[in-house]
């Protein structure tokens, strides 16, 4: 009768044990699989920050295309004005260089207003680039101009562009956001 309560007690041990176990590689698998999910997530994280910065990357590299082009157009102008009015050349030269200076001031303009906003709004572009990072540049100054409540003349005078240019972007960049529809 011992010998049938001792393997008793020592079946109900092993059982004990391996239940245990069962328990610990159960809750290691949920680490496992914790660890996973967590990789998983910080590499489609990454992805979509890789997929911000090509975008970013093709914007800049568009804007810069497009400067260079205005510079090559604008040199073209002063080389026929040169050849078809050389009299001419000192006051058609003050209005390419005053175009060419606009053309820096707006990006300085820009730089000096995304500091100051920056100081209101400390962590603006940081939570808005992390809730949406598929944003350009232009997008997210587009969204500052609009947060601040700007009309649509005041960011159109600001970007150099027709306030029916602005309303289109507003229009895009609010479905990119999913604001609306």
């Amino acid at each position: 009768m011992k010998q049938k309560a001792v393997e008793a007690i020592q079946l109900e041990a092993d059982i004990t044990v391996t239940e245990y176990k069962r328990l610990l590689i159960e809750e290691e698998n949920k680490n496992i699989m914790l660890t996973i999910a967590l990789e998983k997530e910080r590499n489609d994280l990454l992805e979509q920050r890789l997929e911000a910065n090509q975008r970013e990357l093709m914007g800049n590299s568009l804007y810069i295309h497009q400067k260079n082009r205005l510079l090559a157009d604008l040199k073209e102008h002063m080389q026929e004005m040169d050849a078809t009015y050389p009299h001419a050349r000192p006051e058609a030269l003050k209005s390419i260089q005053s175009s060419l200076q606009d053309g820096q001031h707006l990006d300085e303009e820009w730089n000096k207003f995304k500091l100051h906003f920056e100081q209101v709004h400390p962590s603006f572009f940081k939570d808005l680039q992390a809730a949406h990072p598929t944003l350009t540049k232009y997008e997210l100054r587009l969204y500052a101009y609009f947060h601040i409540n700007l009309s649509t003349k005041e960011i159109a005078a600001l970007l150099n562009i027709a306030p029916a240019s602005v309303r289109q972007a507003k229009a895009r960049l609010n479905k990119k956001m999913n604001l609306i529809g």
